[in-house]
This record gives structure tokens, C-alpha cells and sequence, in this order.
């Protein structure tokens, strides 16, 4: 059985084809995992988060019961997996591994607003803006939690990058504004990448 991977707006379905040959689906919701076969193996990438149809915890732990593997990067996977490493489900990448050092509002930093056919994002992920800052050397460690409480203030619907530009222009000087004009690394989508390289060598599938 291939692994089923449940993606969305972190990286587009036909990229994730050229690393990975797996059951791709759409972002994980409520219902999705009880469906699967025991044993599966499942990446989580993506997810619904409206209370009515994101993944409920106790159905998670319920698969894992059945066998089936989850691993979580990126999104919603590594939000899952901050919440159930303990029970065995593996977190990967730089997404997952900021999340764990968090003690609170986890998920506002890696929420999205997106199309609902072809989930693409239509806004900004607060975590690429903060892991970008602070890998570039533009702020440091000390800085982090007054730099997510000020970006957390910008209104979901509204988080681009101009909005996020001149937000961070107000709290780091008129320098700030240039920073988001440079080249931008995308979090999510290099630790989606990382996430199905992985399962590629645990699989031995390979690119087609």
C-alpha cells in the first residue's frame, strides 16, 4: 500500500508527485484516519482546523492503535505531532521542532486562509515569517515571543505580506520593511518536502 498523504496550501499536490509516489487526499478532517486500513502509513501536512470538521485528538490516538503510523511536518501535521509524540507519532522538520518549544497559541502561527477548491493559501502562515526572521539573523531568540505577540494581532483574513511588512516596520524600524522585499525562505513547504523525502527512503519509492 502506498503512503496516503493528506496536503493542502503548504506545498501544491503536483510538486509533492515529483518527490513522492503516494495516495495524495486533501487536508486532513474528521472521519479521515478511521477510514484507512490498519498498518497505513500516513504524512500529515495539511488539515481543516473549524471546530465542526478538524481531526478530533481521540481519533488520532484510535489509528495509532490500529497500527497505522502517522508522521507530521509542515502545518497541522507538526501541530498534531507536538500534541501526540508521546503516543508515537513522528514530527519532522524546522516547523515541528519551533512548535515544541512553545507553551501556548501554537496553532495562530501556522494557520492559513484558503481557496476551498484548490486549497491554495490566501494568506500569509505567521510561523514562516517568524522562522524566516530568525534564521536570517534579523532578530534574536530573546525577540521571539514580542515578535509573535505583535504579528498575532493582524487579523487572519489580513495577514499578507504587505500588511506583515509594515506591521514589522512599526515594531523594528523602516530597515524592517526591505526585509520581506528579499528572497523568502517558505518553512512550510521545504519541511513538506523534507516530510516526503523521508517516507520515500522508508518506502524504497522513488521519484518517477
Amino acid at each position: 500500500m502506498k503512503p496516503v498523504i493528506f496536503i493542502g496550501p503548504s506545498l501544491p499536490q503536483a510538486a509533492a508527485q515529483t518527490i513522492l509516489d503516494a495516495d495524495y487526499r486533501p487536508p486532513l478532517q474528521a472521519g479521515d484516519l478511521d477510514r484507512l486500513p490498519d498498518f497505513a502509513e500516513v504524512g500529515i501536512i495539511d488539515g481543516m482546523l473549524e471546530p465542526a470538521v478538524r481531526l478530533p485528538l481521540v481519533e488520532a490516538k484510535r489509528s495509532m492503535e490500529r497500527g497505522i503510523q502517522l508522521f507530521g511536518a509542515a502545518s497541522t501535521g507538526a501541530l498534531l505531532a507536538t500534541e501526540l509524540e508521546p503516543l508515537g507519532m513522528i514530527g519532522v522538520g524546522r516547523v515541528y521542532s519551533f512548535l515544541c518549544t512553545l507553551a501556548e497559541e501554537k496553532e495562530d502561527l501556522i494557520v492559513v486562509r484558503q481557496t476551498t477548491d484548490t486549497f491554495t493559501a490566501r494568506t500569509v502562515p505567521l510561523v514562516n515569517v517568524v522562522l524566516g526572521l530568525l534564521e536570517g539573523g534579523r532578530i534574536k531568540p530573546i525577540e521571539v515571543a514580542t515578535l509573535i505577540e505583535s504579528l498575532r494581532e493582524i487579523p487572519l483574513e489580513d495577514r499578507s505580506w504587505e500588511v506583515i511588512s509594515n506591521r514589522l516596520a512599526c515594531t523594528h524600524g523602516a530597515a524592517a520593511k526591505r526585509w520581506l522585499q528579499e528572497e523568502w525562505p517558505d518553512s512550510k513547504a521545504a519541511d513538506a518536502s523534507f516530510l516526503l523525502h523521508l517516507l520515500r527512503r522508508n518506502t524504497g519509492v522513488h521519484n518517477r
